[in-house]
């Protein structure tokens, strides 16, 4: 209909009053229809890419409250012992316990040596979940701050999938010692974190695809293609790297970070 109307003898009379204003409503229209279609195509990418990112660091939160409650829990029995050795007046008793629960507490402290408060918790519950499976974790540096110019909910994704993709690697082998040891330390301006454990070796067709969705090596089951490649992602937003190395024995995943001075 549109384009009829250019077929209206240009000496009519009507032309221009017909014409024109319906072209004009006509392309405003359009347009207005056109800029919400994107506009809905732009929310619903915005939308997904958020539940994306969101989806890892809800597991990691819903995990560390589990944990803290489990600690709450834990703590109310040392409460009932100690409040029952100091009613029947075992007054050195309740001193020993006391002292081998503080002394319990500050191991586990000095065991983590970054100040984050996100990732001291995370580590935590970490250790506590490794130890459930029989696996040992262990932490190792000299830094008081880990990748300090990154935000602590995407250090604690980080973290949080490395490990738990370690654990559910050892907590599947038959090795009688299954071991996780973190490391991290600053050379020049490059920030290095190595997540290492013992588990079998990942095929070397596997170690670049394990960073991509939908790619796993874990069995079926498992939270799977979800971690690796949000880590990734992480990584890169900030700039930096992320490999995996393995052999017989020993799987190492080092993320490498430049950090301006």
């Amino acid at each position: 209909m549109i384009h009829a109307l250019y077929f209206i003898p240009n000496n009519s009379y009507y032309t221009f009053f017909i014409r024109f204003p319906f072209l004009t409503i006509a392309m405003v229209l359009v347009s207005i229809i056109f800029f919400i279609y994107v506009n809905h195509i732009q929310q619903k990418e915005i939308h997904d890419h958020i539940t994306y990112a969101e989806t890892p660091l809800i597991d990691e939160l819903e995990k560390m409250i589990a944990q803290w409650r489990s600690y709450r829990h834990d703590f109310h029995n040392h409460i009932e012992v100690l409040y029952v050795l100091l009613e029947e007046e075992k007054y050195a008793e309740a001193k020993q316990y006391m002292t081998n629960l503080h002394k319990k507490v500050i191991e586990s402290q000095s065991l983590f040596p970054f100040k984050q408060p996100a990732v001291q918790a995370l580590l935590k519950a970490k250790m506590v979940q490794a130890e459930e499976k029989g696996i040992q974790l262990a932490v190792k540096s000299e830094e008081m701050l880990i990748f300090p110019q990154m935000k602590s909910y995407d250090i604690v994704l980080i973290l949080g999938n490395i490990i738990d993709n370690a654990i559910d690697v050892l907590h599947d082998s038959n090795q009688q010692l299954k071991q996780i040891e973190i490391g991290y330390k600053k050379v020049l301006n490059i920030c290095l974190l190595e997540i290492t454990n013992n588990g079998p070796q990942i095929p070397s067709d596997m170690r670049e695809k394990i960073f991509t969705k939908g790619i796993s090596t874990k069995s079926e089951g498992k939270h799977q293609s979800m971690g690796l490649p949000t880590v990734k992602g992480i990584v890169e937003s900030y700039n930096g790297e992320i490999t995996v190395n393995s052999d017989e024995g020993t799987t190492s995943f080092r993320v490498a970070l430049f950090i301006e001075s």
